[in-house]
């Protein structure tokens, strides 16, 4: 059992608390905050990324890799592994990143089509599709590129999720459903960084 202490906790989302591994630097790992609730995040997401990595996990460079369940003294959990970028650092958001200016929006966007070229190839279901979903990783100095942390798979379980994860057709109406929602997100974070800009200036 891993035993996971207040002071691990690095990140909170409305379904689940996401600590940093104790003594594997290099995994986090999700639990279910209601564990009533019905619909478990973590299963929904473990469900979908089992299916994605089924084969050849080597291309699957945009999604950070699941390594399954594990035992914790805060019940069951999910456990990923951790982004950092090439120098040790912790990668930051993509919401940081703009909000920060700490790279060019010129850079963005080409990584932003690089994201979007591999979400339709690989028909990802990002449901919650936002910008604080996405690291911007840093590969090898000033080379990036994005890595979805969060929002895969599907809010609730049904025949609706069995569907798009069975039938390409169907799943593919949703990604371009989600991929619109997330470059609305990805718009209007720009263009506030720019109003407050211009409130300053």
């Amino acid at each position: 059992m891993v035993n996971l202490d207040p002071d691990s906790l690095i990140g909170e989302g409305n379904n689940r608390y996401c600590y940093a591994h104790p003594t594997d630097f290099d995994k986090v790992i999700k639990i279910k905050k209601n564990r009533k609730k019905r619909d478990d995040p973590n299963l929904l997401e473990y469900i979908y990324l089992k299916k994605i990595f089924s084969n050849d996990f080597r291309h699957m460079i945009h999604i950070a890799p699941c390594f399954g369940w594990v035992d914790t003294s805060e019940g069951t959990g999910l456990m990923f592994q951790r982004i950092y970028n090439y120098d040790s650092s912790a990668s930051k958001s993509l919401f940081e990143v703009i909000q920060n200016k700490l790279l060019p929006k010129s850079v963005l966007d080409q990584l932003i089509v690089d994201l979007r070229t591999f979400v339709f190839k690989e028909h990802i279901l990002f449901y919650d599709a936002n910008c604080s979903n996405v690291l911007v990783q840093e590969v090898s100095k000033n080379h990036y590129r994005l890595v979805i942390i969060d929002g895969i798979g599907a809010r609730k379980n049904g025949f609706k999720y069995w569907f798009r994860r069975h039938f390409s057709h169907i799943s593919m109406m949703k990604v371009h459903e989600e991929w619109d929602s997330f470059m609305q997100e990805y718009s209007s974070v720009f263009a506030d960084v720019h109003e407050v800009a211009c409130s300053l200036g």
